[in-house]
Formats: structure tokens, sequence, C-alpha cells
């Protein structure tokens, strides 16, 4: 589209026509609009940056004029700044001449080039312009004005290499794509981000880059690639360039290759356009990086163990060691494959302190350190994740059917998206129900686990003790009234005494799970059975009638989706009532196991 892109210092405009065509409206900047551009530029005079860059002009080029296609306002208002510098304070200016189609006898520009002495509100058109040029003099003329005439000069006489006000010049190759684009940045389609004015610029004709077709097929490619969150989340921790005004996700690599730092791409979000268009002789190369940036992300993101490795690292970020991308690039050029994928590995087991001497998994308790837990029971979920990917692998070469293609990925999108708990499996205190709505809501959960009072038909004849003692419940029960705690006591008492798991230590490992908030939240009062349906529910199982418009579809982590469906213990009297001693046993132990033998001491991993 874009004939040529590039930056002009405004002394660069001097001795240019620009035309404003029939379909302009009229210039409309507010006391306010000019202030903030005099304060922009009295702050960077007395800043230490060394180029202020002003919104793009958009024209195109016809008969000796520049047809302004957009940036009309900010071409009246820095003509208005200079006849201000040129009249009054006699500064040797060469400014640029301002022409407008629908005006039969030229009227704003002469008003533009008349001395300007009061408000003139005979139309619109001399209202805006002479409120504008007063705010100006009154901004410079007013007692203690930190605006120096002199400063302002020199400021807009800079050339382009020196410190110095530019804009972005956006040409059009004729008015026949000039009226599409008019009406595309009028209707907010075109925004002119750094990503659309870089991409421009690669596409200029006159850049000396070839094969555009496929420089543009090539940034569309990497625009939707970026625009996968599981990508996009495994090297970033948070939502940056993503809803951000004037933001796009390709800045990203675009700064890495100019080397703009984050902190800098805050506060100017072009920052890589201005550098790339300032050393046009270098965009092949730079794109080649970007290219070459781009194949190596893709190659980290498709390697089952470096994508789990670095998604790790970068959301738990534990002893303050900070994820670079940058970082992560370097090291695997350097180091090769095979041993970058080992450095990553050891970084986790650094992270989490498991290389110390002092190291304790009894030493794991809730409460003491969430941030710990919180990565380890991230890391339990990526070792058995690695874990049913080798096994396949070998099931696969054993029938000579090579390797997988596809495999499970841990999402760390939703890590980020998401709100997370380390919840207890089975409660670590009793709740003191002072509230009848708690009582109720236990209730619920009782009646519907235990199936009461249905369960007296089937343990009327029951001569065994538990039987008997059932039966007492059984009778407690039909008393029960939860507007009554005495009543609700008795039975709850009865209740624990036949049916509490009486696990050793409830804020142990094996009685902890990463769960996220949502589902956390549906559990309230419930007893294990309840939460076990939640949990299945939630995670797309079956759906129970009773409680299934309280569950959200959510992602359950692999090792919470076992413990409730109590895939860790062996044994063949499993209970699904409750969460037992043996159930915590089992569980604690593979989340050692699988640890240990992935990351703290591999052992027959096919990383």
């Amino acid at each position: 589209m874009a004939e040529e892109i590039t930056l002009k210092s405004i002394s660069e405009l001097s001795g240019l026509v620009f035309k404003s065509p029939y379909q302009q409206r009229g210039y409309k900047w507010t006391e306010d609009n000019i202030n903030i551009l005099l304060q922009d530029f009295h702050d960077f005079i007395h800043s230490d940056k060394i180029m202020y860059c002003l919104h793009p002009i958009t024209v195109y080029l016809e008969g000796g004029a520049y047809f302004v296609v957009d940036g009309q306002q900010r071409l009246t208002s820095l003509f208005l700044l200079q006849k201000y510098l040129i009249e009054e304070c006699k500064a040797q200016l060469d400014t640029y001449t301002l022409d407008y189609e629908r005006d039969e006898d030229n009227e704003r520009y002469n008003l533009l080039t008349k001395p300007i002495t009061q408000l003139i509100d005979t139309d619109s058109d001399h209202f805006f312009i002479t409120r504008a040029y007063l705010t100006i003099r009154n901004a410079f003329s007013k007692q203690n004005s930190p605006y120096k005439t002199e400063e302002f000069v020199d400021l807009l006489v800079k050339k382009k290499e020196e410190k110095s006000v530019q804009v972005i010049w956006y040409q059009l190759e004729d008015d026949k794509v000039a009226h599409q684009v008019f009406r595309d940045l009028n209707s907010g389609k075109i925004q002119l981000t750094n990503a659309e004015l870089i991409k421009a610029l690669l596409l200029n004709r006159t850049n000396g880059l070839k094969n555009h077709e496929q420089i543009a097929a090539q940034f569309e490619s990497i625009e939707r690639g970026l625009d996968n969150d599981r990508l996009w989340f495994l090297f970033n921790n948070d939502k940056t360039l993503k809803t951000a005004k004037g933001q796009s996700r390709i800045d990203m690599l675009f700064n890495i290759v100019t080397g703009i730092a984050p902190s800098d791409y805050e506060i100017e979000t072009r920052k890589s356009f201005f550098e790339l268009s300032a050393h046009k002789e270098q965009l092949k190369e730079k794109w080649d990086k970007v290219l070459d940036i781009y194949s190596r992300i893709m190659e980290f993101y498709q390697d089952v163990y470096i994508y789990h490795y670095i998604g790790f690292w970068n959301y738990f970020k534990g002893g303050g060691k900070k994820f670079s991308l940058q970082e992560m690039l370097k090291r695997s050029e350097t180091l090769g494959k095979c041993a970058f994928k080992e450095s990553l590995r050891k970084e986790l087991v650094s992270l989490l302190n498991m290389d110390k001497e002092w190291f304790s998994w009894n030493a794991l308790v809730y409460g003491n350190d969430t941030k710990t837990l919180r990565g380890v029971f991230l890391l339990h979920n990526i070792a058995t994740i690695l874990s049913s990917y080798d096994s396949l692998n070998d099931s696969l070469e054993r029938h000579g059917k090579g390797t997988a293609r596809t495999y499970e990925y841990f999402p760390f999108d939703l890590l980020h998206k998401q709100n997370w708990d380390i919840e207890h499996i089975s409660s670590q205190t009793e709740n003191d129900f002072t509230s009848e709505s708690d009582r109720q809501d236990w209730l619920e959960g009782v009646q519907a686990d235990f199936n009461f009072p249905q369960a007296a038909e089937r343990i009327a004849n029951d001569e065994t003790l538990e039987g008997k003692q059932a039966m007492e419940l059984l009778a407690l029960y039909d008393k029960l009234d939860a507007s009554d705690k005495t009543s609700f006591n008795r039975f709850y008492e009865k209740f624990v005494e036949l049916y509490d798991n009486k696990i050793e230590n409830k804020n142990g490992l094996g009685n902890l799970v990463l769960l996220d908030s949502h589902t956390n939240r549906s559990f309230h009062n419930s007893l294990f059975p309840r939460k076990r349906r939640i949990v299945i529910i939630a995670d797309g199982g079956s759906q129970d009638s009773e409680i299934k418009e309280r569950v959200q579809r959510v992602y359950i982590p692999v090792c919470t989706r076992n413990v409730y469906l109590k895939a860790y213990n062996k044994k063949r009297d499993v209970s699904l009532t409750n969460w037992t001693q043996d159930d915590y046993d089992a569980y604690y132990e593979d989340i050692k196991q699988k640890i240990t033998d992935y990351f703290i001491s591999p052992k027959n991993v096919k990383a």
C-alpha cells in the first residue's frame, strides 16, 4: 500500500505544500490539545531522549502538492506554533504552506498568515484557529512561564540526525489508494500501530527487499502464531501486548532484534519502528533475525521437555531468577539442544531449592511456603505428563511405530489467566457451623453423598457394630433440625465418629492439591465424595443433576484429577467415600518419586 514510510524532522517539511481535500473536517484542536503539545515539547527538550515523534502524517503526492489524508490537525497546530515564534519572537524559521480545497479564496491560510490579536468567532474555523494561536501566545508570555522561545526554535530547526521533533511520514501511491485509506482511518480499521508501520516499511518497494509477497505471508503467519495464548504465555507472564492500545505481540520480536528494553517500549511503543526506519540498510538483516527467532521459539514450543521446563520457569520465577527469552535464545545457541535441556532441568531444581542439602519433603506443609508448594504441585503435574509421554513412546517404539507426534501440554496460559489455590483434600479444620446456612449446606452434601434417609432400609438388618452405629446415626438424622445447633451437633459428632478419615498430617503434601479458585469455592463444606463429583463435572465428566448448575467447566490439572479418581492408591479396598491415610501415603510417594525421577535424579528420561 505505501509508496514510502519513514521519519521526517519538522525542519524537513519547510517549503512543502500541504493540501487538505474537500472531505477533511475543519481544525478542531482544543486549548488542552495545544497545552499538552507544548508541555510534551518542553519535557522532551529537558530530557535525555534524542527524538520526539508525532503521530503519522499520511499523504499522497499530486501536482507538486502533498494531499493530506490524515494529520491536518497536527500540521495546522505546528504551523501556528512556528507562526508565533516567527512573528512575535522574530525567529529564523522556514515553514510550509497549507492549502484547503473547500476554501474559495483560501480563507483559512490567509487567516493563518495574518496577525492574530483576538479571538474571532464568526465561524468554526476562525474560532478554533484563533483560540489555538492565543493559547500558544499566552503559554509563552504568562508570568513564570517555563517555555523559552529560543529552546523551541532550536528544537524545530534540528535535522533528523540530531535531537529533534519528527513525524512518521506515510506516503501513499495515489489518490485512489488514499480514498480507501481515508475511509479506513476514519472508521478505526487502521491504527498505524508499531507493527503496521514496520509491516509497511518491510513492504515498501524502495527498501531494497525482494519477495514482498513472501514477506507479507511470513509476517501474517508470525502474528497468527503469537495469537496462540498457549505459545504466548510460555514466554510471557502477563497480558502485555494483547489488549493494550497500540500494542501487538509481534512487537516483542522487533524489540529483541533492535535491542529495545521492555521499560522503553512501555513509554514509546513505536520505538523499534524508529530504530528500523533510521537504519534501513539493516532492514533485511533484522527481518531475517526475526524469522530466525520465531523459528527457534516454535522449536521450544514443539519440544515436550523444553516447553514444560521453560513454562515452569517463566511462571514460577523462584529465588528472584527472572525469566528472559533473550537469555533462553542465547543459551540454546551456545549450548546446543541436549545441553540446553539439561541446563533448564537443573534450573528448575534450583528454583525450588531441591539441590540444597537442607531441602526436606516433610517441611513442605500448608501455610509454610505457598509459593514453593505451588511449584512442587506444578512440577508433579509436569513430571506426570512427561512420564505418560515417555510411556507412550516406549509402546510405539516396541511396535515399530516411531515416536508420538502429539502430546499433552500443561496449559501455562491458564496459570496466568486464572486464579489458583492450594486446597486441602480432607478439610484441615472443623467448621464450628455457627451459621445455619453453613449447616444446611453441609447437610445437603451429606444427604447426597450418603443417600439419607434411604440408607435406613439398606442397613436395617445389619447386626455388625458398624451397622448398629449407622442405625444410631439414622435415628439422630430423623430428629435433625438444621436450625437447631444442638440437634445438628449431636448428629455431626456421631457422623465424624463413624466416618472421619483420621489422617495424621492434614497440612502435609499428601492432603493438598492444586485447584482453580472457582472449583475450590464450589466445595464449601463438602465431604470427599461431593468434592469428587464436583471435580469430575468441572473436568467435563458425568453430569450430576443436583449440582451441575453450580459447577463451571474448567481445566483440572492431571494430578488433581488423579487424586479425586483415587488413582494413586493401588490397594483393592479403596474407599470412594473419604480420603484415607493409605490414599495420602500413595499420593505423597508419587509426588516424591515423579519429581525425583524427572528432575532431581533423572532416571531413564528420554529428554
